[in-house]
Parts: structure tokens; sequence; C-alpha cells
């Protein structure tokens, strides 16, 4: 499975690249949407995306903008926002899922079961 993982924070991207490796999987990281775009191209099974990027929402954006798009490739948001009120907003913006930060291996693998199946 080919993975995008749009994260900021090096430690947070360093753990599900770690996890990925273990498997059959690919794994590119961006740190800022303009690279997350540019990945885009790269056609990925699945997006994965942290909403706070650089102290703001961006990630939100991100999503909102994929999927105006017409970007159908599911996308998996990866956060420590857990009110209602974000996830719901996660939700509106386009997510397929929402995993609330720390997140266990376990809970990633029925994520890319779910969404690509697991070439382990």
């Amino acid at each position: 499975m080919r993975i995008m993982y749009l994260e900021d924070e090096l430690g947070h991207a360093q753990l599900i690249d770690l996890y990925v490796s273990s498997y059959n999987h690919i794994l590119w990281l961006a740190n800022t949407t303009e690279e997350a775009f540019e990945l885009l191209n790269e056609r990925p099974d699945i997006i994965l995306v942290d909403v706070m990027l650089h102290h703001t929402r961006d990630g939100l954006e991100f999503i909102r903008t994929v999927r105006r798009e017409g970007v159908y490739i599911p996308i998996v948001v990866i956060t420590a926002l857990s009110s209602p009120a974000d996830q719901d907003e996660c939700q509106l913006a386009g997510a397929n899922a929402i995993l609330i930060k720390p997140i266990t291996m376990n809970q990633l693998d029925r994520i890319f079961n779910q969404y690509g199946g697991n070439n382990s």
C-alpha cells in the first residue's frame, strides 16, 4: 500500500514510518500542505493527515481542498483534538475516519485493512 502522511511533528512521523517499514508498504511524508499536494501526484492509496500543522488547522483545509478537487482517496485524520466538535469538523471536511492520538498500531492496522488491505 502507498501511504502519504501529512505531519509536521517528526516524532509522530517516525513512529508511523517505523510501523509501515515493518510491512510491505511505502510511506511518503509531507511536512507541509504544499509538499502533500505534490505527493498526490504519486497516487497514494490512503492519506493520513494531522489537523494541527505548524500551530494552525491547515490539515483540515488540506482535506477540504483535496475533496473540492474531486480526489476521493481515503483520508484518515490522526489528531490530538478529541472534542465532539473537532471530530464533526474533521468529518465535514471530508475525512473518512479519525484516530485520536496517541494511536496504537492495532488501530492503524485496522485502518489499513479497512481502506486498502494489509500487505503483511
